[in-house]
């Protein structure tokens, strides 16, 4: 799996779980562009965690990553047990 098809997997997932039907630029602020609540965000680390194996919220950095799908998709790319190969 390509980071561009991990990008395009985490926008789709987004979409999936916030209903929202536009574009997502890779470094707009996702959160207020899809304006994503708090539970839906959940939703979304559940999602990492399902498919990459990624443990979200246990360092800083993890919250950051939330800033954009770019940043999203680095931490991805860094922290992934699985889904990469």
């Amino acid at each position: 799996m390509t980071l561009a098809s991990v990008e395009e997997n985490i926008r789709k997932t987004i979409k999936s779980i916030t209903k929202f039907e536009g574009d997502i630029a890779s470094d707009a602020p996702f959160l207020e562009t899809t304006s994503m609540s708090s539970l839906q965000t959940v939703q979304l680390t559940v999602a990492l965690d399902s498919a990459y194996g990624i443990k979200f919220g246990m360092d800083p950095e993890d919250f950051e990553a939330l800033e954009s799908l770019q940043k999203l998709v680095e931490l991805v790319e860094k922290k992934a047990v699985r889904g990469l190969e």
